[in-house]
């Protein structure tokens, strides 16, 4: 299952406060892929993974492969 997922926060940089906003292509297979597609969009989510390019031709292409995941609200 693909997904994009949006990221947001606030970090600190160099002694200095940055937002960060990312929209970050997902893959999850298998149970975890069931589990999240039960999921509301929306839903904050903790995730754990792996991070790997999205295939041999386009190697600068970045997808997170979920392994877990937790909800935060």
């Amino acid at each position: 299952m693909m997904c994009v997922i949006a990221h947001q926060s606030l970090q600190t940089e160099n002694g200095s406060n940055r937002k960060v906003v990312a929209e970050v292509e997902a893959k999850a297979i298998g149970k975890t892929a069931q589990a999240i597609s039960l999921l509301q969009p929306g839903q904050a989510l903790q995730l754990s993974g792996f991070i790997a390019s999205a295939n041999l031709k386009q190697p600068r292409r970045l997808v997170l492969h979920i392994d877990e995941f937790e909800l935060l609200n």
